[in-house]
């Protein structure tokens, strides 16, 4: 019985400690960032993405990511390096790479927000026409810190 009894007492003292085992595992864990567009334009978004260190491209579907004019889109958990952003306003039904608008690069080390706007550029024309002016329009990024991006043609 004495048997019994020790056997079952380290058998429960055993239970108890081996549940107590602490595993300390050092590791740095990258923090992750969100990049945030809104659409001030009266334009709607076809698609947009990101592309970090012009190798791995972001974003929220493989398909079109459309941002209608006031509305928003995030692209989270995203690691920090340099980026560019890509934007299309072209409605067809299959796009391709030179149909986008591309930002120049930027480093992402923060939750950022990206406003599109739209500029009109005012250019006289020729003394031989009759119109004073020409009105074209331009497509920039504002980023809430402060920056501004113009958008130009995707350039392989």
């Amino acid at each position: 019985m004495k048997k019994l009894l020790l056997l079952t007492l380290t058998l429960i003292t055993t239970a108890l400690f081996s549940s107590c085992l602490v595993v300390h595992a050092d590791v740095n864990v990258e923090p992750d960032y969100d990049i945030t567009c809104y659409n001030n334009t009266s334009v709607p978004i076809t698609d947009w993405c990101v592309k970090r260190n012009d190798h791995c491209t972001y974003a929220n579907s493989d398909y079109n990511c459309a941002i209608y004019a006031g509305e928003r889109d995030t692209i989270e958990d995203l690691p920090g390096g340099s980026y560019q952003i890509f934007f299309t306003f072209r409605q067809r039904y299959k796009l391709h790479e030179w149909d986008y608008d591309e930002t120049g690069h930027f480093d992402l080390d923060e939750d950022v927000t990206f406003y599109v706007a739209q500029r009109s550029i005012y250019s006289n024309r020729s003394a031989g026409s009759s119109a004073q002016g020409e009105d074209a329009k331009e497509f920039v990024l504002i980023c809430s810190n402060g920056k501004t991006y113009p958008l130009t043609p995707f350039e392989k």
